[in-house]
């Protein structure tokens, strides 16, 4: 055919509706045969035959289809691909001038509806075959255009993608396209005030969290650890922070100190305190300042104790001015050990300066006793005390005598008991999750670093779906578990990457030939949730009511640390625990309680909000056994722990404080705290153990009055508290010390 004839041939050719018809079938079927390219026009093969012989030929004519011999099937030429490509831009720029869709954008912005984002976005985000992405385009079109929606916006054209994925069954595609987001009523019922949630929040932060939640469930964890999550079998701690930012940071302060040399007390206070709000955003639970009175000493010079004071009183008034800083934990050493005291410092090692350490423990004491402007006790910092060997001697147990009366006023300090045992240094951020040395000579191994991620395991649904059978129960204990490193592993990796590609600065710049956050020495977490009620689920006891009940605890735990040594190897320090962060104690037993046929004799609390036991101080239990089975179970749950005391009214004296805590010293309880439960008047401004109805002195009541107490280790005003929290509180066992 000469070359002036082809293009009139060709535009003859597809001047037919049927013609047109044959060339997209073709196209998006593939090779047919003469009668199967009838029945998808819709044809009848018997009456239909010559006149679609005639159309067919016409298009061989034109070069546009040809006859594949070996087959008997008829199939596009590379030049009818080409004209039907050019026919399809030339129809959708004509469909867009005749009929422009208007789409609301995210940016935002109003666009004109363009099929080709649609494909793009399957090629990019869900990593569809082209082709394929450009069939479900297409399809989205036209529906799109059926519906005719007068308010098109991404977000909808995004939900008809989903649900043509699901109707072609591609639900992989789908899972990788989902939009993460909430629903509008939500978003409304927090920002006007109707959700518990934005009662005492930012309604940004609260939608914030909701959306990096679905993400972590989404694309970070393997869709069965999602669904244990979602199910209430297993716990993702703060599922929000896991695509951003550590648990907790056990910061060196000489690394800021040494970078900024101050001059004074005051500046090396300063400077921890620009520490502490430059990572009050960048950890998901918590900040400790490890050894803090240790490394200030050689800044205190000449000054007086009544200058020290004043200067840790502004100190405490900065970190009480803020909403941000309330995850600080200021770490305090009574009385310094060798191999501290031996490192050098500023002038000379810190060991010169034991006297100046001890005098700002001290000042802490005070400071705390007497509270701030208004005489309301300080909520933060968290003040955690180690307690060394040399700490019952000499200067140093008169400070402990000290914090011993704080402790029995305020019930502020936690102890950690460093007087003996296998670690030379280890310490306890928010929540009572730990960290320690492996090495005794090396001290300064729990420096920078942190805890990754905690996954919290429902140990009561575990047991209840054993059926008393404790064979049985072990192994379904290892597949929970199983579950968790799955999930702890894929936290681990995120963090690392985001490391890796310098997203985390503050973490990732270097001292001494490591990061700061040091991950392969930092530790991820297992925290068994219930295990009182588990095993009374299947022993019929709680483990103070039966010496089987306490065996059952102690082999759980063993199965436990056993099972993760195993799995995770030494690559990861994987540690099991025994602490509630976030109340997932509430979260398993609600769900339990809905869902499942949990006994109610197995929950605790009010039948509208139960809750579970996240430790054995809440339990009426002698305090000689109590002693006794924390300290076993502190030794199987490396990760974290907390005895919670509280204390019975009237408080006892400093002098029988000091010497129960010595008792549990010796007992080897590792991380406890005595809990008092505390009544403010506003008129009087005085403090009194108790929750009192009206004050003592003036009679006032009501609105006048502000009760403090502790749930785990941090005090809190009870009123922020919501139902569910203060039943457990007041169903908490008040022991007299």
């Amino acid at each position: 055919m000469h070359r002036r004839e082809i293009l009139p041939t060709i535009l003859s050719a597809l001047s037919n509706t049927i013609r047109l018809e044959i060339l997209r079938i073709l196209y998006s079927r593939g090779p047919l045969s003469f009668t199967g390219l009838m029945i998808e026009l819709g044809m009848d093969p018997r009456m239909n035959t010559g006149k679609f012989g005639y159309h067919l030929k016409t298009l061989m004519k034109a070069g546009l289809v040809d006859l594949d011999k070996s087959s008997g099937c008829y199939r596009l030429t590379e030049l009818g691909r080409s004209v039907l490509k050019l026919l399809k831009k030339i129809e959708d720029s004509v469909k867009m001038e005749r009929d422009k869709l208007l789409v609301r954008t995210s940016l935002p912005s109003i666009e004109v509806f363009n099929r080709h984002r649609i494909v793009e976005c399957l090629v990019k985000e869900a990593n569809m075959p082209k082709r394929l992405a450009e069939e479900v385009a297409r399809e989205v079109e036209a529906r799109v255009r059926k519906m005719n929606i007068k308010y098109l916006t991404t977000a909808l054209i995004r939900d008809i993608v989903n649900m043509i994925l699901l109707e072609r069954g591609l639900e992989e595609y789908r899972h990788a396209l989902a939009r993460l987001g909430m629903p509008v009523y939500d978003v409304s019922q927090i920002v006007e005030g109707h959700s518990s949630e934005g009662l005492s929040e930012d309604p940004r932060e609260v939608t914030g969290r909701a959306v990096l939640e679905q993400y972590t469930l989404t694309r970070l964890v393997p869709r069965h650890v999602a669904d244990a999550h979602i199910s209430g079998l297993i716990h993702l701690v703060k599922a929000y922070e896991w695509a951003l930012h550590p648990e907790s940071i056990h910061h060196d302060v000489r690394v800021f100190l040494e970078e900024r040399t101050p001059s004074s007390l005051s500046k090396a206070l300063l400077t921890i305190f620009d520490v502490i709000a430059t990572y009050s955003r960048l950890v998901a639970l918590s900040q400790v300042v490890e050894h803090f009175n240790t490394f200030i000493a050689p800044y205190i010079g000449k000054l007086t104790y009544e200058e020290l004071k004043n200067r840790i009183r502004e100190f405490i008034e900065l970190l009480n001015a803020g909403t941000y800083f309330h995850n600080a934990v200021i770490s305090l050493d009574v009385g310094i050990p060798k191999p501290i005291g031996e490192e050098k410092c500023p002038e000379g090692t810190y060991g010169d300066y034991e006297e100046e350490a001890l005098r700002v423990v001290d000042a802490f004491v005070e400071v705390f006793m007497e509270g701030d402007d208004e005489k309301k006790p300080y909520l933060r910092p968290l003040l955690t005390v180690k307690i060394y060997k040399d700490s019952l001697k000499g200067h140093a147990r008169n400070t402990l005598l000290k914090l011993a009366k704080l402790a029995s006023a305020r019930g502020t300090p936690l102890f950690i008991n460093l007087t003996e045992g296998g670690y030379s240094n280890m310490s306890y951020s928010d929540h009572g999750l730990r960290v320690y040395s492996t090495i005794r000579e090396e001290w300064d191994e729990i420096l920078m670093t942190g805890s990754i991620g905690t996954v919290a395991l429902n140990m009561p649904r575990i047991a209840f779906e054993s059926r008393r059978d404790e064979e049985v129960l072990l192994d379904k204990l290892d597949a929970a578990i199983s579950l968790c490193l799955k999930a702890l592993e894929a936290r681990y990796k995120t963090l690392e990457r985001r490391l890796k590609v310098g997203k985390l600065p503050e973490y990732s710049f270097e001292v001494r030939g490591n990061a700061y956050l040091r991950m392969h020495s930092s530790t991820l977490n297992i925290s068994l949730i219930g295990l009182p009620e588990a095993v009374k689920l299947i022993t019929g006891y709680y483990p103070h009511e039966n010496r089987d009940a306490r065996g059952l605890i102690a082999k759980l735990l063993r199965e436990a640390n056993k099972f993760v040594c195993e799995e995770a190897g030494f690559e990861r320090r994987v540690n099991i625990a025994e602490v509630r962060v976030e109340d997932e104690n509430f979260r398993f037993a609600e769900m339990d309680s809905r869902y499942g046929d949990m006994p109610r004799e197995s929950l605790r609390g009010d039948p509208r909000t139960p809750y579970y036991t996240t430790d054995l101080g809440s339990l009426a239990i002698p305090f000689r056994d109590l002693v006794r089975i924390t300290s076993e179970a502190q030794k199987l749950t490396p990760g974290g722990h907390v005895l919670n005391i509280n204390m019975a009214e009237p408080s006892p004296s400093a002098e029988k404080l000091l010497s129960t805590i010595e008792r549990l010293l010796r007992e080897k309880v590792n991380f406890f705290t005595f809990t008092r439960d505390l009544t403010y008047c506003r008129i009087c401004r005085r403090i009194e153990g108790g929750l009192r109805a009206k004050c003592s002195y003036c009679s006032f009541s009501g609105s006048k009055i502000i009760h403090y107490g502790r749930l785990t280790t941090r005090y809190e005003t009870i009123s922020s508290w919501d139902y569910g929290k203060r039943i457990e509180y007041m169903e908490r066992f008040r022991h007299i010390i």
